[in-house]
């Protein structure tokens, strides 16, 4: 991606006064697989996304529970990409403590992004319609 082979990028998240910086800064750097200090909650569903897709790719369904197999397509459009796909694969090859210890070090590692919240001060409205 293109994103990820530049040096330095800065991203502008324009909102009105309450715009949840957070939780966009989040999303856009999961659609990016760069994981930031707030996606640690995601580690718990990364590790059951992994155990499914073991299981399906070993034809071994039976030992999968309901809310399992209900919760993959979730977790594989959550969990798509280069960097979810070599963490699986460090699943695979060492186990959940390999991943928490890759996933933590993924985590530590500066990304190039910055993000930025811009907040305005007004209301505008195109159309009839608040723009933002």
């Amino acid at each position: 991606m293109l994103l990820r082979a530049l040096t330095d990028v800065e991203v502008v998240y324009v909102t009105g006064q309450h715009g949840d910086a957070t939780r966009a800064e989040a999303r856009f750097r999961r659609q990016l697989g760069l994981a930031t200090q707030s996606d640690w909650h995601l580690l718990e569903d990364l590790l059951a996304y992994c155990a499914t897709r073991d299981a399906l790719d070993q034809s071994r369904v039976g030992k999968l529970s309901a809310d399992d197999l209900a919760r993959y397509r979730d977790r594989c459009e959550r969990f798509q990409g280069s960097e979810y796909d070599n963490l699986y694969d460090t699943w695979r090859s060492k186990g959940p403590a390999g991943l928490v210890v890759a996933f933590k070090a993924q985590m530590e590692r500066p990304a190039p992004i910055r993000f930025r919240h811009l907040a305005l001060s007004h209301r505008y409205y195109c159309l009839g319609r608040e723009a933002v």
